[in-house]
């Protein structure tokens, strides 16, 4: 809907309320990245993955690198993420 506004405030209030979520701070990342904040969308992806290497939300990383023509990390991501096919 593009209330990007209110979605920050909402995310940061999470955040707030539980610091280490990890769906809170993935969904932070998606949150910038519909509001097409590549670059803070991928340094918050990768803040996830340092958490846990294997959270399921954070491979939006992978997206968001092909979103800003990255495609070269986006394949290497795909392809070295668990469960994928070699």
């Amino acid at each position: 809907m593009g209330r990007f506004d209110e979605a920050f405030v909402e995310i940061e209030r999470a955040h707030q309320l539980d610091p280490l979520s990890l769906i809170v701070a993935a969904d932070h990342g998606v949150i910038l990245y519909y509001s097409r904040q590549y670059d803070r969308a991928i340094e918050q992806f990768r803040a996830v993955l340092e958490m846990d290497p294997h959270f399921p939300r954070a491979a939006l990383l992978y997206v968001t690198y092909a979103r800003k023509g990255m495609d070269k990390e986006s394949l290497a991501g795909l392809k070295e993420w668990p469960g994928s096919s070699p």
